[in-house]
């Protein structure tokens, strides 16, 4: 079981990164956005920004966040994330007006804490502001995730090692191409990776949909960083475990985002039908 999973991995992997910025097309962020993640602490409430670009791919472009103790991220577009595995396999669960937009976070040290000192019941909060684009485009509330991954060789040290190393939880319910998503993850993960729609619902706040500029804040309880197998054990010393369970090294942010056509192309577009339904009666 655990060799298998880490042959799957290494299939996941391999996908996500031969694909590149090729395999889908669609808007495509310009520039930098804003990238802050911040958590209380008995001592105050820490915040670690970095302005990042688009251009990464996997975790070798993971640079620090800041001044994060623990913390490094990289964003991509169309070459990152479980969706881009999707549309390896299946082209039209992402349309040609469509890409996938990811915001990924790996520690800086897999052996240390995420957030230090934050308490059980803290919140962390991700911010990701000034997301721009070269025309305007709507988010796909329907498509967006926060994956959790846990490091192999922590897990597998635990009594009861988990029998996936992801979690997904969405942001609606349902999915949006649930089907053809799981089917594709049973090919390359075996079982296919947990999903808890709707978790995100109230935690999320996405502004500027329909304009060329995305704003995110996620505000994510620091219990959903627990794996949804874990049973309650005592985790070996030497493995980040601040609170009682394993955390994950790397978390990501994920969706799609469509083109949003321009005031004057639905016009046109609606012209040209009434034109054409005119014809028809004449």
């Amino acid at each position: 079981m655990k060799t298998n999973h880490r042959k799957t991995i290494a299939v996941g992997m391999y996908v996500m990164i031969t694909m590149g910025t090729t395999a889908l097309a669609g808007p495509i962020p310009l520039g930098e956005s804003t990238v802050t993640v911040s958590y209380p602490t008995d001592s105050g409430n820490p915040s670690f920004s970095t302005d990042r670009d688009f251009r990464g791919t996997y975790f070798p472009d993971a640079l620090p966040l800041g001044d994060a103790p623990n913390i490094k991220m990289f964003q991509a577009v169309n070459a990152y994330g479980r969706r881009v595995n999707v549309a390896s396999q299946f082209p039209e669960v992402i349309g040609d007006n469509e890409s996938v937009v990811a915001h990924s976070f790996v520690k800086i040290d897999n052996n240390g804490d995420y957030f230090p000192g934050i308490p059980a019941n803290g919140t962390v909060s991700v911010r990701i502001d000034n997301i721009r684009f070269s025309e305007p485009v709507r988010l796909d509330e329907s498509t967006f995730l926060l994956h959790t991954f846990w490091d192999l060789n922590q897990s597998d040290q635990l009594h009861h090692y988990y029998d996936h190393p992801h979690n997904l939880h969405t942001l609606t319910d349902p999915f949006r191409n649930e089907e053809e998503f799981h089917m594709a993850h049973e090919i390359v993960t075996d079982p296919a990776p947990h999903h808890v729609f709707g978790d995100l619902a109230p935690l999320t706040t996405i502004t500027g949909q329909g304009t060329d500029t995305l704003s995110i804040l996620v505000e994510i309880p620091y219990e959903m960083f627990k794996h949804l197998h874990e049973e309650g054990q005592m985790v070996p010393d030497g493995l980040p475990a601040p609170h009682g369970f394993l955390e994950p090294y790397h978390f990501h942010l994920e969706y799609v985002v469509a083109a949003v056509p321009e005031p004057g192309t639905i016009i046109l577009l609606a012209t040209a039908v009434v034109a054409a339904r005119f014809r028809r009666r004449a």
